[in-house]
């Protein structure tokens, strides 16, 4: 199976690099540093101790990945870290929070070329995958050169389940080459076992996201921009890490908050700042105003634009857990303390209410709900598709 795979992959590797330049055209860093795909790179320095491969496909990995990196560097200073993305976000995530304490390139494209030549160059000897990146080659070359494989932060949804059902001899083969799979939800580890992996290598941790702890300057300015918006009492509605084609959806629907609640800001955060012109756009006409471009939001400010910020301090992003990684023998770290649940996000004192947009079938935001409800908040889940097709209002959810 994995023969056969990879002569698909090679067959369809010319459409791979004509899509790259396409996006490219968009976002030129798409076509930049491509040779690190095929596994050209300078070597990392020689040592005599092998390197901790973390893998994080972009940003949402890299920053479940943090606390990770954090403790690996702090506990176990003298093994090299190397720490790959495949896209240039997570990339620039990744020299935002580590700069030079990190080996860092692109993951290799999965073909038996690029992966073991990777491999040589970095020599790892300890491979921690973030999530759901189950790679045939990237797994069984690193099984070959007797590299551990962790996955981390794991997730299953049904769909997915069912996708990788439908390859059952494959998935088994890729279940077979991991050590250990440290899952977010007991769910989503049922799902692992139905699909062929062993009882004894999953382990359900919770999500790693939760254990961010922010700095206390950012806190402060968190502080300083709750007052700036809320003035004058005003209700809030944010809308975060937004896409393509969801901004205008939250637009309308506000136009109905507002016909209920009267003077309400609306906060459009879009998760990739190179779309924020196209945003802007959006909201022409609407009273708005550029936090990117250091405008101040003022009582008469109807929406607000502000860039997502990704924080750019190591430090605030420690975690809590003293011992995450525990070297029982000489060699690399083996063994993991998990902790069962993740700590409460916050402290409060009043019960704000807060609304959980998702599509139909994605789970990871009913985690997020359920924490949100562990901290105080009055959680409500509101799908995507309810908004669009006019069933319900996000009005209601507003009061």
């Amino acid at each position: 199976m994995r023969l056969l795979y990879s002569a698909l992959y090679y067959c369809l590797l010319p459409l791979l690099v004509l899509r790259m330049c396409w996006r490219s055209l968009r976002d030129p860093a798409y076509r930049q540093r491509l040779p690190e795909r095929f596994g050209l790179f300078a070597a990392r320095r020689a040592g005599h101790l092998p390197a901790i491969w973390v893998h994080a496909v972009s940003v949402g990995e890299t920053l479940a990945a943090v606390p990770l990196v954090q403790a690996l560097l702090r506990d176990y200073p003298g093994y090299p870290v190397v720490v790959t993305t495949t896209t240039p976000t997570g990339s620039e995530r990744v020299r935002a929070l580590f700069g030079d304490r990190v080996f860092h390139v692109y993951a290799p494209w999965d073909l038996p070329g690029p992966v073991r030549r990777f491999l040589r160059r970095t020599r790892p000897g300890l491979l921690l995958i973030m999530e759901t990146e189950l790679w045939p080659n990237m797994l069984y070359y690193s099984r070959a050169g007797d590299c551990g494989v962790m996955l981390l932060n794991a997730r299953m949804s049904a769909r997915s389940a069912r996708g990788y059902a439908r390859v059952g001899r494959l998935t088994r083969q890729l279940l077979s080459q991991l050590d250990v799979v440290a899952c977010q939800t007991s769910s989503d580890g049922e799902r692992f076992l139905t699909l062929g992996l062993p009882a004894a290598s999953l382990a359900v941790t919770g999500n790693s996201k939760f254990d961010l702890a922010p700095a206390e300057e950012l806190r402060a300015q968190g502080v300083r921009l709750r007052q700036v918006l809320t003035a004058g009492g005003r209700p809030v509605l944010v809308a975060a890490s937004t896409h393509a084609g969801e901004e205008e959806l939250i637009l309308a629907a506000c136009r109905e908050v507002r016909q209920a609640l009267g003077d309400c800001l609306l906060v459009l955060v879009p998760r990739h700042p190179q779309r924020f012109d196209e945003v802007a756009a959006l909201a022409h006409g609407l009273g708005l105003q550029r936090r990117s471009a250091d405008e101040t939001v003022r009582a008469d400010t109807d929406h607000a634009l502000a860039m997502q910020r990704l924080r750019d301090d190591p430090d605030c992003a420690d975690t809590e857990r003293a011992d995450l990684l525990d070297l029982d023998q000489p060699g690399l770290p083996w063994s993991l303390e998990f902790e069962p649940e993740p700590a409460p996000l916050v402290q409060i004192k009043q019960r704000p209410r807060v609304a959980i947009l998702r599509e139909q079938g994605v789970n990871g935001q009913i985690e997020m709900a359920a924490a949100f409800t562990r901290a105080g908040f009055d959680a409500v889940d509101v799908h995507m598709s309810d908004l669009l097709s006019g069933r319900r209002a996000l009005a209601e959810f507003a009061g």
